[in-house]
């Protein structure tokens, strides 16, 4: 009878301890947004993302397959992808959604839609595809939206 109680009360403090666990590990949306933010930013210093020539709201990466720009992807998404997905963000604060790229060298577009800032977009773009005329570095870095 004490045994049975005893592993009763075990299992229900690994029980309680797991969900406790659980719970302190969850992000609030606006942790998730600054991360977004950091590592982008980061990024950009870096000369790993560069702007669009075509367009101020669109910046590009450079990845060698499809499967290396998912790879590289999922680090947006919090979650291993290798299709189209959406990553919403909690507490309302806005949503990441990635999808196969449409166009002749593209191989994925990613849309951040983050509370506080202009939408962008990351387009994963073979290096072939890259050059002069289409991209370039971009200050002013992230595209908040003006004061009004």
């Amino acid at each position: 009878m004490y045994r049975r109680l005893i592993y009763a009360g075990i299992v229900m403090t690994a029980a309680f301890a797991s969900v406790s666990c659980q719970k302190t590990d969850l992000k609030s949306g606006q942790e998730y947004v600054d991360e977004i933010v950091g590592n982008f930013e980061s990024m950009i210093e870096q000369g790993t993302i560069l702007g669009s020539g075509s367009n101020q709201n669109v910046y590009v990466i450079a990845a060698e397959s499809a499967e290396e720009a998912w790879e590289s992807c999922s680090m947006w998404m919090y979650s291993q992808v290798s299709e189209s997905a959406v990553f919403v963000i909690p507490d309302g604060m806005g949503t990441v959604e990635a999808w196969e790229a449409d166009q002749e060298g593209a191989y994925v577009y990613v849309t951040f839609k983050l509370e506080g800032y202009n939408e962008f977009r990351l387009e994963y773009l073979n290096p072939n595809y890259m050059n002069d005329d289409n991209v370039f570095p971009r200050p002013g870095w992230p595209p908040k939206p003006p004061i009004l």
